[in-house]
C-alpha cells in the first residue's frame, strides 16, 4: 500500500489486537546495547642476597634468585544506547501494508460483491452525525431560552402582561421536565460509548459507522469528522438488501419507552373492555401499531432510517 494514511480516529483495542495476530505481538520500542572490553597483565620483579669474608681477602658468595613477570592492564569499554519509540500510526500503517499483502481486506466498490469475503472493508465516503444527536444538542443548548418563550405564549393566550404564580411555578415544571428528558436522552445514547456517524458517496446514504468513544470526547470527535471526505477502515457487523432499512434510534431510550407505552396501551384498552365484547384483532393490530406511528411522526422531523442496501460497520480507523 503506497498512499499515506493519517488516522484521525483510532480504535486502539481493535488495532492492537489486529496488530497481534498479523505480527505475533508488536514492539513500541527497541533498544540496542553494545560493549567491548580488552585486557593484559604484565609484572617485572626481582630478590637476591650477597654474602662476602672480608674486602681484602677476594672471596666472596653469591646466593638469591630471580623472577619475571609482567603485569599490565589495559582495559576499555564502549556502550551504545538506542531507544526507538514506534507510534499508533505507524503500526496502523504496516498493519494496513499487512492485511492489502495477505488480501485480508477489500476496497468498497458497490453492494453486488461480497462484503464479508475479507474480515476488513476500506470505504471512502463522507461522513455526517446522526440527526437525532445533533436535535439533541441544539435542545440542549435553547433549554435555558424556553422561560421566556412560555411566558410569550402564556402572555398572548391569557391576553395579559403578567403570568399567574401557578403558571409561572407550571412554567418551571415544564422546563425542568424537558431539561431532564433530553439529559435522560443523551445519555441513553451515549451510555453504549458508541458514536454513531452517517457515510454518504454522493447523496445516498449507504451505511453507519459506529466509534468506540472510549475516553474521546464525543462532540470533539463529531467535530473532527463531520463534513468532509474519510477512508474508513472497520469490520461490518450488519448489512440489509433493499427491502429491508436500518433503524437508528433502536438502540435508543425512545424505542423501548414506546415499545412499553404500546403494550400498556394495550392492556388498559382490554381491561375497560373486559365487561363488554373482547377487543377485535382489528384493534388490537391498530394498537400494536402505535410504535410505527410515532416512528413516522418523528421521522418527519429526523433522519431515523437508512433504506437498503446498506451496511453497518464497527470502525478501526479513520483517516485522510
Amino acid at each position: 500500500m503506497k498512499e499515506l494514511l493519517e488516522p484521525i480516529y483510532l480504535n486502539e483495542k481493535m488495532l492492537l489486537n489486529c496488530a497481534g495476530y498479523l505480527f505475533d505481538g508488536i514492539e513500541f520500542s527497541k533498544e540496542i546495547h553494545e560493549a567491548n572490553e580488552n585486557g593484559s597483565d604484565k609484572n617485572l620483579g626481582s630478590e637476591g642476597n650477597l654474602a662476602s669474608n672480608g674486602i681484602t681477602d677476594l672471596v666472596g658468595k653469591l646466593d638469591g634468585k630471580i623472577n619475571a613477570e609482567l603485569n599490565y592492564k589495559n582495559t576499555s569499554s564502549f556502550s551504545s544506547n538506542s531507544i526507538r519509540n514506534i507510534s499508533l500510526g505507524a503500526i496502523h500503517m504496516k498493519v494496513l501494508k499487512r492485511l492489502y499483502t495477505d488480501k485480508l481486506i477489500q476496497n468498497f466498490s458497490s453492494f453486488e460483491e461480497n462484503l464479508r469475503e475479507k474480515p476488513y472493508i476500506a470505504i471512502e465516503a463522507d461522513m455526517k452525525p446522526v440527526d437525532f444527536f445533533e436535535l439533541l444538542q441544539i435542545l440542549k443548548m435553547i433549554s435555558p431560552q424556553l422561560h421566556y418563550l412560555l411566558v410569550f405564549l402564556n402572555a398572548n393566550k391569557q391576553n395579559q402582561k403578567k403570568v399567574s404564580p401557578n403558571q409561572q411555578q407550571l412554567n418551571k415544571d415544564i422546563i425542568e421536565l424537558l431539561k431532564n428528558l433530553i439529559s435522560e436522552l443523551e445519555k441513553s445514547y451515549l451510555e453504549s460509548n458508541l458514536l454513531e456517524m452517517l457515510i454518504y458517496q454522493g447523496d445516498r446514504c449507504i451505511g453507519v459507522v459506529d466509534l468506540d468513544l472510549d475516553n474521546s470526547n464525543p462532540h470533539k470527535l463529531k467535530s473532527q469528522l463531520n463534513d468532509g471526505r474519510f477512508t474508513i477502515i472497520g469490520k461490518i457487523t450488519k448489512t440489509i438488501d433493499s427491502e429491508d432499512r436500518i433503524n437508528l434510534l433502536q438502540r435508543n431510550i425512545l424505542t423501548p419507552l414506546l415499545t412499553l407505552v404500546q403494550k400498556i396501551t394495550v392492556l388498559v384498552e382490554t381491561a375497560k373492555n373486559l365487561d363488554n365484547a373482547p377487543l377485535g384483532e382489528e384493534r388490537i393490530k391498530s394498537l400494536m401499531e402505535l410504535k410505527e406511528t410515532a416512528f413516522s411522526i418523528i421521522s418527519l422531523l429526523l433522519e431515523i432510517y437508512i433504506d437498503g442496501p446498506a451496511l453497518r460497520i464497527r470502525a478501526m480507523s479513520v483517516c485522510i
